[in-house]
């Protein structure tokens, strides 16, 4: 659970690049969605978690950019208001399945895509 209150202004937010830096949260402030964003990442696994927000979101729940190898089961996410749940972009070998208000969903590659 986090505190939420994303706008659709803070949706279209890119992350800067700080690749001196040990990538501590604060670094990027505000990010483009009110869950996780992640970036620059080989096997990611998402399973069992619920992200939701304290006050209404307009951001997708889960960015994921430049990731490869990504499995998420039974997994719950609050839709932001008018939002995505999730936005990939270049993303490739993604699983989705058994997750609640989704359907299962497999791609080889996802250049910009959103569920």
């Amino acid at each position: 659970v986090h505190q939420g209150g994303g706008s659709a202004a803070d949706a279209a937010l890119e992350a800067p690049e700080n690749e001196a830096s040990y990538p501590e949260p604060s670094m990027f402030g505000v990010t483009p969605c009110h869950g996780l964003f992640v970036r620059h990442v080989n096997n990611l696994e998402i399973h069992h978690v619920t992200i939701r927000g304290v006050k209404p979101d307009f951001r997708p729940a889960l960015a994921l950019q430049n990731v490869n190898g990504v499995s998420i089961e039974r997994a719950s996410f609050v839709r932001g208001q008018g939002a995505p749940l999730l936005v990939l972009r270049q993303v490739s070998d993604f699983t989705l399945k058994n997750s609640p208000g989704l359907a299962d969903t497999r791609f080889e590659t996802a250049t910009q895509n959103s569920l």
